[in-house]
């Protein structure tokens, strides 16, 4: 919509978003508060009827008979508006009138736009002045749909690979490429890694090349529309016949662009890496691998990291379980701990003691020869400790 053009005392009307600061594009998600004021300037005194503020937003097909999905619509009155109000008088001057609204959730698509359609969010404020003239402006504002890189599909590598044979009869040989990158979504801003090998094993000399392709899709009464361009490219150098070159980690950085957009029924963006080769005289070798372009990088670290140490302190442990359980059942076929022999006092009493002395004094008194064996055995300890076998079908070592 162009500018406004004063309207007789109404010299400015204009939309300011709070969350448009420095010139930056008012950038919003869905849930998110738009907020903001309308601004208008009088040169004299000005009479209104109502301050009208409508939102809406949509995806639309401009081709094949048009289609339209509705995502937003919001309508609201910020001053007057009902019947029989008296008109508002405002003095010359500047004025602002705030407003504010809710974005709805899980429903919004990316704002996009394409070759045969595009997504788009407005906010269209108009003022009924006195009689029947009407001044109006119109303003856009942007939706980004997060999307969430961090699903294991899109952390797992992608590859492909492709051969194909160039020349005629004993001319002709094949060449072949294969490629691969880390992972299957990137943001923009990031740099994408290339691994690719090719072979040329054909007499001619042939380029190798990539590219990040945006493939649009349009859908309107049973009717597909499709348009492909490239928004980064890289290329190689040339291999002559009966070389090989390797890209380890080609960087291809991702400009600034709309994420993929795969949740609107009529417009799809989608994205694909195409590695390709140039044959001369011939057409070209390619092989495309499909990446998704979010919003929420990857965060494989934490995931990953805490299973890891997880899994290094399960195989820590796992030594200790095997030999705390092998301890276990080697103690349970053990038999039971034998008791411990009885001390010296215990089997001689004080009494026997003193009663056998009695009797060795006896006898030396009536000169008779005593052997010392019985003295000896009183007065050494008690015989050494030796294990009862209890289970008689088992030897015991002497051991």
């Amino acid at each position: 919509m162009p500018p406004f053009a004063s309207n007789g005392r109404l010299r400015l009307l204009d939309i300011v978003f709070d969350a448009q600061t420095n010139g930056s594009r008012p950038l919003y998600s869905d849930g998110d508060l738009v907020s903001g004021r309308v601004v208008f300037k009088a040169s004299g005194p000005l009479q209104l009827r109502a301050v009208r503020l409508a939102a809406h937003g949509a995806a639309c097909v401009r081709c094949t008979g048009g289609q339209q999905q509705r995502y937003l619509h919001f309508d609201t009155c910020l001053l007057g508006g009902s019947e029989g109000t008296p008109l508002e008088t405002l003095v010359m001057g500047h004025h602002e009138l705030p407003f504010c609204f809710e974005l709805p959730e899980g429903i919004l698509a990316s704002s996009f736009r394409g070759r045969y359609g595009d997504i788009s969010y407005y906010v269209h404020v108009e003022l009924q002045c006195q009689g029947r003239r009407t001044c109006s402006v119109q303003r856009q504002f942007f939706v980004v749909q997060h999307v969430d890189l961090s699903t294991p599909v899109l952390q797992s590598s992608v590859a492909a690979a492709g051969e194909k044979t160039v020349g005629i009869w004993k001319m002709s040989g094949p060449v072949s490429l294969s490629a691969k990158i880390n992972r299957g979504g990137y943001c923009p801003g990031e740099l994408l890694h290339i691994h690719a090998e090719v072979e040329n094993c054909s007499s001619r000399l042939v380029i190798p090349q990539t590219s990040l392709c945006q493939k649009q899709t349009f859908l309107a009464h049973g009717r597909t529309l499709t348009y492909t361009h490239a928004v980064a490219a890289v290329r190689g150098e040339s291999i002559p016949s009966g070389k090989r070159e390797f890209w380890d980690g080609q960087p291809l950085p991702i400009p600034n662009v709309t994420p993929s957009v795969l949740d609107c029924n009529i417009i799809r963006v989608e994205y694909f890496l195409k590695v390709s080769v140039n044959i001369p005289g011939s057409t070209k070798l390619s092989v495309k691998l499909p990446l998704v372009l979010g919003t929420i990088p990857s965060q494989p670290c934490s995931s990953r990291t805490s299973s890891f140490s997880s899994q290094s302190r399960i195989a820590l442990l796992q030594p200790l379980w095997t030999t705390l359980n092998l301890a276990l059942r080697l103690q349970s076929l053990l038999p039971e701990p034998l008791e411990e022999p009885p001390s010296y006092s215990e089997v001689v009493t004080e009494d026997q003691r003193r009663l056998f002395l009695h009797r060795v004094e006896l006898q030396e008194d009536a000169n008779i020869t005593c052997l010392p064996c019985p003295q000896e055995f009183f007065l050494q300890p008690p015989p050494l400790y030796s294990e009862v076998n209890r289970n008689p079908r088992t030897p015991v070592s002497n051991i």
